[in-house]
Protein backbone atom coordinates (compact mmCIF):
# COMPACT_ATOMS: atom_id res chain seq x y z
CA UNK A 1 0.00 0.00 0.00
CA UNK A 2 2.83 2.43 0.58
CA UNK A 3 4.38 2.25 -2.75
CA UNK A 4 0.78 2.52 -4.23
CA UNK A 5 0.95 5.62 -2.10
CA UNK A 6 4.27 6.50 -3.77
CA UNK A 7 2.99 5.75 -6.88
CA UNK A 8 0.07 8.39 -7.00
CA UNK A 9 2.30 11.02 -5.46
CA UNK A 10 4.66 10.32 -8.19
CA UNK A 11 1.79 10.69 -10.47
CA UNK A 12 1.00 14.07 -9.01
CA UNK A 13 3.90 15.61 -9.19
CA UNK A 14 4.70 14.64 -13.09
CA UNK A 15 0.99 16.43 -13.42
CA UNK A 16 2.16 19.50 -11.78
CA UNK A 17 5.53 19.57 -13.75
CA UNK A 18 3.08 18.72 -17.00
CA UNK A 19 4.82 15.76 -17.51
CA UNK A 20 1.44 14.16 -18.56
CA UNK A 21 2.64 10.82 -20.56
CA UNK A 22 4.89 9.88 -17.20
CA UNK A 23 1.96 10.45 -15.07
CA UNK A 24 -0.17 8.23 -16.75
CA UNK A 25 2.17 5.60 -16.59
CA UNK A 26 2.21 6.13 -12.89
CA UNK A 27 -1.35 6.29 -12.61
CA UNK A 28 -2.18 2.81 -14.58
CA UNK A 29 0.28 1.00 -12.21
CA UNK A 30 -1.48 1.95 -9.32
CA UNK A 31 -5.24 2.06 -10.51
CA UNK A 32 -3.84 -1.71 -11.71
CA UNK A 33 -3.44 -2.82 -8.59
CA UNK A 34 -6.01 -4.90 -6.36
CA UNK A 35 -5.28 -3.52 -3.12
CA UNK A 36 -5.54 0.32 -4.96
CA UNK A 37 -8.72 0.80 -2.62
CA UNK A 38 -6.87 0.69 0.42
CA UNK A 39 -4.45 4.03 -0.30
CA UNK A 40 -5.20 6.90 1.06
CA UNK A 41 -5.42 8.47 -1.96
CA UNK A 42 -8.33 5.97 -3.20
CA UNK A 43 -11.17 8.86 -2.57
CA UNK A 44 -9.01 11.11 -4.92
CA UNK A 45 -8.54 8.62 -7.42
CA UNK A 46 -12.00 7.84 -7.70
CA UNK A 47 -12.81 10.97 -9.79
CA UNK A 48 -10.74 8.99 -12.39
CA UNK A 49 -11.59 5.68 -12.35
CA UNK A 50 -15.13 5.48 -11.51
CA UNK A 51 -17.27 7.20 -14.82
CA UNK A 52 -19.89 5.02 -15.49
CA UNK A 53 -19.44 6.75 -19.52
CA UNK A 54 -15.61 5.43 -19.77
CA UNK A 55 -13.43 2.47 -19.69
CA UNK A 56 -10.70 2.57 -17.34
CA UNK A 57 -8.45 1.81 -19.85
CA UNK A 58 -9.57 5.11 -22.02
CA UNK A 59 -10.09 7.00 -19.31
CA UNK A 60 -6.16 6.56 -18.40
CA UNK A 61 -5.37 7.06 -22.06
CA UNK A 62 -6.63 11.41 -21.59
CA UNK A 63 -3.84 11.64 -19.72
CA UNK A 64 -1.26 13.07 -22.49
CA UNK A 65 -0.67 16.74 -23.07
CA UNK A 66 -3.91 17.35 -25.47
CA UNK A 67 -6.62 16.04 -22.86
CA UNK A 68 -5.61 16.74 -19.28
CA UNK A 69 -6.43 20.06 -17.69
CA UNK A 70 -5.38 21.07 -14.15
CA UNK A 71 -6.94 23.82 -12.68
CA UNK A 72 -3.52 25.56 -12.78
CA UNK A 73 -3.75 25.18 -16.62
CA UNK A 74 -7.19 26.62 -16.85
CA UNK A 75 -6.34 29.92 -15.27
CA UNK A 76 -3.71 30.66 -17.57
CA UNK A 77 -5.74 29.71 -20.63
CA UNK A 78 -7.87 32.79 -19.42
CA UNK A 79 -5.07 34.91 -18.76
CA UNK A 80 -3.24 34.21 -21.91
CA UNK A 81 -6.40 35.68 -23.93
CA UNK A 82 -7.35 38.01 -21.32
CA UNK A 83 -6.54 41.32 -23.63
CA UNK A 84 -6.90 39.91 -26.89
CA UNK A 85 -10.72 40.41 -26.78
CA UNK A 86 -12.50 40.86 -30.90
CA UNK A 87 -14.25 44.39 -30.78
CA UNK A 88 -17.22 45.46 -29.27
CA UNK A 89 -20.07 43.47 -30.90
CA UNK A 90 -21.81 46.93 -32.53
CA UNK A 91 -23.84 46.86 -35.57
CA UNK A 92 -21.39 49.06 -37.32
CA UNK A 93 -18.82 45.53 -37.61
CA UNK A 94 -21.71 44.13 -40.18
CA UNK A 95 -20.94 47.13 -41.94
CA UNK A 96 -17.62 46.38 -42.98
CA UNK A 97 -16.17 44.51 -45.66
CA UNK A 98 -16.49 40.93 -46.27
CA UNK A 99 -12.88 40.17 -45.01
CA UNK A 100 -13.35 42.18 -41.61
CA UNK A 101 -16.98 40.87 -40.68
CA UNK A 102 -15.64 37.37 -41.01
CA UNK A 103 -12.46 37.75 -39.39
CA UNK A 104 -14.16 39.68 -36.30
CA UNK A 105 -16.90 36.21 -36.48
CA UNK A 106 -13.33 34.23 -36.03
CA UNK A 107 -12.16 35.88 -33.43
CA UNK A 108 -15.08 35.68 -31.65
CA UNK A 109 -14.84 32.36 -31.73
CA UNK A 110 -11.18 31.76 -31.58
CA UNK A 111 -11.35 33.45 -28.00
CA UNK A 112 -14.30 32.19 -26.20
CA UNK A 113 -13.14 28.47 -27.35
CA UNK A 114 -9.75 28.48 -26.59
CA UNK A 115 -10.02 29.78 -23.69
CA UNK A 116 -11.51 26.63 -22.50
CA UNK A 117 -9.37 24.43 -24.77
CA UNK A 118 -12.10 22.51 -26.49
CA UNK A 119 -13.64 23.02 -29.46
CA UNK A 120 -17.18 21.45 -29.09
CA UNK A 121 -19.06 19.82 -26.02
CA UNK A 122 -22.25 19.82 -23.18
CA UNK A 123 -22.55 23.10 -21.49
CA UNK A 124 -21.10 22.04 -17.95
CA UNK A 125 -19.39 24.24 -15.88
CA UNK A 126 -17.10 23.36 -12.93
CA UNK A 127 -17.76 25.39 -9.88
CA UNK A 128 -14.80 27.07 -9.97
CA UNK A 129 -14.28 31.10 -9.39
CA UNK A 130 -12.62 31.19 -12.81
CA UNK A 131 -15.70 30.08 -14.68
CA UNK A 132 -17.88 33.46 -13.21
CA UNK A 133 -15.11 34.93 -14.94
CA UNK A 134 -16.11 33.33 -18.20
CA UNK A 135 -19.54 33.60 -18.12
CA UNK A 136 -19.23 37.24 -18.33
CA UNK A 137 -16.76 37.54 -21.26
CA UNK A 138 -19.18 35.22 -22.82
CA UNK A 139 -22.23 36.99 -22.43
CA UNK A 140 -20.90 40.23 -24.19
CA UNK A 141 -21.24 38.35 -27.31
CA UNK A 142 -23.64 35.73 -27.04
CA UNK A 143 -27.43 36.02 -26.14
CA UNK A 144 -27.21 32.03 -23.90
CA UNK A 145 -23.20 31.68 -22.91
CA UNK A 146 -22.40 28.02 -22.94
CA UNK A 147 -19.22 25.72 -21.81
CA UNK A 148 -17.37 23.47 -23.66
CA UNK A 149 -16.23 20.57 -21.67
CA UNK A 150 -17.61 17.24 -21.00
CA UNK A 151 -16.31 16.82 -17.53
CA UNK A 152 -14.90 13.64 -17.31
CA UNK A 153 -13.41 14.10 -14.05
CA UNK A 154 -13.10 16.88 -11.42
CA UNK A 155 -10.65 16.68 -7.87
CA UNK A 156 -7.54 16.07 -6.48
CA UNK A 157 -4.81 13.54 -6.50
CA UNK A 158 -2.77 15.08 -3.90
CA UNK A 159 -1.69 18.25 -4.62
CA UNK A 160 -2.64 19.05 -8.27
CA UNK A 161 -6.30 19.87 -9.25
CA UNK A 162 -7.52 18.19 -12.39
CA UNK A 163 -10.34 20.44 -13.86
CA UNK A 164 -11.16 18.08 -16.57
CA UNK A 165 -10.10 15.35 -18.42
CA UNK A 166 -11.53 15.82 -21.87
CA UNK A 167 -13.28 13.09 -24.26
CA UNK A 168 -11.39 12.40 -27.58
CA UNK A 169 -13.50 14.02 -30.63
CA UNK A 170 -16.06 12.55 -32.28
CA UNK A 171 -15.29 10.69 -35.78
CA UNK A 172 -18.74 11.44 -37.38
CA UNK A 173 -18.39 14.98 -36.73
CA UNK A 174 -17.32 17.74 -39.20
CA UNK A 175 -14.57 20.04 -38.28
CA UNK A 176 -15.94 22.76 -36.20
CA UNK A 177 -16.81 26.29 -37.01
CA UNK A 178 -13.52 27.86 -36.12
CA UNK A 179 -11.54 25.53 -38.50
CA UNK A 180 -13.34 25.83 -41.46
CA UNK A 181 -13.26 29.79 -40.45
CA UNK A 182 -9.61 29.58 -41.15
CA UNK A 183 -9.05 27.29 -43.55
CA UNK A 184 -11.59 27.52 -46.06
CA UNK A 185 -11.62 30.38 -48.48
CA UNK A 186 -14.44 33.58 -48.11
CA UNK A 187 -16.41 33.27 -50.99
CA UNK A 188 -19.50 35.50 -49.57
CA UNK A 189 -20.85 37.23 -46.69
CA UNK A 190 -24.65 37.89 -46.58
CA UNK A 191 -25.98 40.15 -43.35
CA UNK A 192 -30.05 39.17 -42.98
CA UNK A 193 -31.94 40.86 -40.56
CA UNK A 194 -31.55 38.10 -38.13
CA UNK A 195 -28.90 36.24 -39.42
CA UNK A 196 -24.92 36.15 -40.71
CA UNK A 197 -24.27 33.68 -43.37
CA UNK A 198 -20.72 33.36 -44.17
CA UNK A 199 -20.11 31.06 -47.28
CA UNK A 200 -17.16 29.64 -47.78
CA UNK A 201 -15.42 27.23 -50.16
CA UNK A 202 -11.84 25.63 -50.77
CA UNK A 203 -9.44 26.65 -53.60
CA UNK A 204 -9.87 24.68 -56.54
CA UNK A 205 -7.24 21.50 -56.73
CA UNK A 206 -6.44 21.02 -53.69
CA UNK A 207 -7.60 18.94 -50.80
CA UNK A 208 -9.48 20.37 -48.07
CA UNK A 209 -10.54 19.67 -44.45
CA UNK A 210 -11.31 16.26 -44.13
CA UNK A 211 -15.47 15.78 -43.19
CA UNK A 212 -14.14 13.30 -40.69
CA UNK A 213 -11.57 13.60 -37.91
CA UNK A 214 -9.30 10.79 -39.13
CA UNK A 215 -9.01 12.63 -41.95
CA UNK A 216 -9.46 10.69 -44.53
CA UNK A 217 -12.52 11.34 -47.35
CA UNK A 218 -14.83 12.71 -48.02
CA UNK A 219 -13.33 16.41 -47.95
CA UNK A 220 -15.65 19.51 -47.78
CA UNK A 221 -15.49 21.43 -50.74
CA UNK A 222 -17.70 24.07 -49.97
CA UNK A 223 -20.07 25.51 -46.93
CA UNK A 224 -22.02 28.05 -45.19
CA UNK A 225 -21.41 29.28 -41.66
CA UNK A 226 -24.60 30.81 -40.28
CA UNK A 227 -24.99 33.09 -37.05
CA UNK A 228 -27.91 33.94 -35.82
CA UNK A 229 -27.70 37.54 -34.37
CA UNK A 230 -30.02 39.60 -31.88
CA UNK A 231 -29.94 43.09 -32.89
CA UNK A 232 -30.76 45.81 -29.35
CA UNK A 233 -31.35 49.39 -28.96
CA UNK A 234 -28.20 50.49 -28.27
CA UNK A 235 -26.50 49.81 -31.62
CA UNK A 236 -25.32 46.31 -30.24
CA UNK A 237 -26.15 42.67 -31.14
CA UNK A 238 -25.22 39.24 -29.65
CA UNK A 239 -25.03 35.53 -31.05
CA UNK A 240 -27.80 33.92 -30.59
CA UNK A 241 -26.13 30.70 -31.95
CA UNK A 242 -24.08 29.20 -35.12
CA UNK A 243 -24.35 26.34 -36.86
CA UNK A 244 -22.31 24.16 -40.21
CA UNK A 245 -25.19 24.45 -43.58
CA UNK A 246 -25.39 23.68 -47.06
CA UNK A 247 -22.39 21.44 -46.82
CA UNK A 248 -21.12 19.71 -49.86
CA UNK A 249 -18.42 17.18 -49.71
CA UNK A 250 -16.31 15.68 -52.18
CA UNK A 251 -13.54 12.38 -52.48
CA UNK A 252 -10.29 13.34 -53.17
CA UNK A 253 -8.72 11.20 -56.09
CA UNK A 254 -5.09 10.98 -55.64
CA UNK A 255 -3.19 10.79 -59.22
CA UNK A 256 -1.00 7.66 -59.94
Amino acid sequence: VKELDKLIEKADEEILNKNYNEAQEYLLEAIESKNIHKSKYYQNLKYFIHHPYRELEEKIDFFNRENIITVKDYKESIEKYQGKKPEAPKIEILKKDQEKIRDWFYKCLLYTKRIRRDALGNSNFAELEVDDEIKEIESEYFVSPEGSYRHLAKGKLVNSEIYSIVSHPEYDMPEDEITILMYLDLKKVKVEENKVVISLEKLPGYRSLSYYNTGGNPYIKSCDIVFKIKKFEDGTFKIRDYYIDNMITEVYQKEV
